[in-house]
């Protein structure tokens, strides 16, 4: 049916690559929106213009950086696959678990890498 040589399919197919870490930074900000459950103030994070100055922390509960979900993902694995570095940062700096493996075996630095976020996986690592 298609011709994966024809240079058509060849330059979508890198079209596709190019954006398709793009796709879960998408996802975890609609993730927030649809579920309410997860209760985050730091949903507006990364819409923010800098830190906060009224001395309130950007998390409803700080603890909410340790939990993990019902696929064995901590909210630390779904920001780093993201790509959201202010959230990743909050998260380290309220505690999350920067070892901690998913199911897969994956750590939050490991996904962040396999996507191309060098710098939200060095800062995991350090």
């Amino acid at each position: 049916m298609f011709d994966e040589r024809a240079p058509e399919m060849q330059q979508a197919y890198q079209a596709a690559r190019a954006s398709f870490r793009r796709f879960w930074r998408e996802l975890s900000w609609e993730r927030r929106r649809i579920v309410p459950g997860l209760e985050m103030a730091m949903v507006k994070l990364p819409f923010t213009d800098g830190p906060r100055t009224d001395g309130n922390t950007e998390f409803e509960h700080p603890s909410m950086a340790k939990t993990i979900d019902d696929d064995g993902w901590s909210i630390l694995h779904h920001e780093a696959l993201a790509g959201n570095l202010g959230v990743v940062r909050l998260l380290i700096e309220f505690g999350a678990d920067c070892a901690a493996r998913t199911p897969s075996g994956y750590t939050a630095a490991d996904l962040a890498r396999k996507l191309g976020w060098s710098e939200i996986a060095e800062l995991i690592h350090s």
